[in-house]
């Protein structure tokens, strides 16, 4: 529903970054201040591009870049490539890389264009154990950062951490 992909979002009293739902509002406005990453994100993004691309895709809310990049935006993600240990990558095909890399790089996509808020829709799932604690390791450090809130969604209990600051329980 905070995504607007759910109609329901339009049939309860929910207010996104001020903007009451419903009141004639772009939901493509209010995605600019959201970094996304689900199951269903990972699942579509197949085009052809690199890893760079990938992350550079998270300025347009695009799968896939079709816009003139410029020389900041692509300074940013080699920023953000560095940070997820994929600076040499950069060039390689998003779609050759290992699964639990592909995630880091979409969540990596997700924060390039510094969301007010990023959510995570299951960022672990389908990830062996090593994997799932790398990711919730980066996602620690930009916790740590405070550039953002982070709605985190997941049905796993032994996933909860200390710097997520409230917990809700649903069920």
């Amino acid at each position: 529903m905070i995504i607007g992909d759910h109609p329901a979002c339009y049939q309860n009293n929910l207010s996104i970054f001020g903007i009451q739902r419903g009141s004639g509002e772009s939901i493509w406005d209010l995605k600019k201040e959201m970094g996304i990453v689900s199951s269903d994100l990972h699942r579509n993004y197949h085009v052809p591009g690199s890893v760079l691309s990938c992350i550079i895709s998270g300025y347009f809310d695009s799968i896939g870049v079709y816009r003139t990049v410029t020389l900041k935006q692509k300074e940013e993600a080699m920023k953000w490539l560095s940070r997820i240990g994929m600076k040499g990558k950069a060039q390689s095909p998003f779609r050759d890389l290992s699964f639990a890399d592909q995630r880091l790089a979409l969540i990596a996509r997700a924060l390039i264009k510094v969301p007010k808020l990023l959510i995570l829709d299951e960022p672990t799932q389908g990830l062996d154990e090593l994997n799932r604690k790398a990711v919730i390791n980066f996602i620690e450090d930009v916790a740590k950062e405070k550039i953002c809130t982070i709605l985190y969604v997941s049905h796993r209990k032994d996933e909860f951490r200390s710097f997520f600051t409230q917990h809700i329980k649903m069920g």
